[in-house]
């Protein structure tokens, strides 16, 4: 497997990939993953709205987020907890 830091839409991000060929994407804020690539081809699989704001401090919508410690409004925290909004 191989691992480079990108940018992916001036988010800084990983890119891993197999050596069968599939490739996933993985912000370091929040770490969010933003592209799945199978190896058996097809195409991207994750969806990523075009509403998706790529900035620190902002969520981004789309991709597979970490939800932690809380989903929407069940607990005192923040809504969707702190753990995406992080570097």
């Amino acid at each position: 497997m191989t691992m480079e830091t990108i940018d992916f839409k001036g988010v800084e991000a990983v890119r891993l990939q197999t050596s069968k060929g599939a490739s996933a994407i993985v912000s370091l804020h929040g770490a969010q993953v933003l592209s799945w690539i199978p190896a058996m081809g097809g195409g991207e699989r994750l969806y990523l709205s075009e509403r998706a704001v790529f900035q620190a401090g902002q969520p981004i919508r789309g991709g597979i987020p970490v939800i932690f410690p809380q989903f929407a409004n069940f607990g005192s925290g923040q809504r969707h907890g702190f753990a995406r909004l992080r570097d």
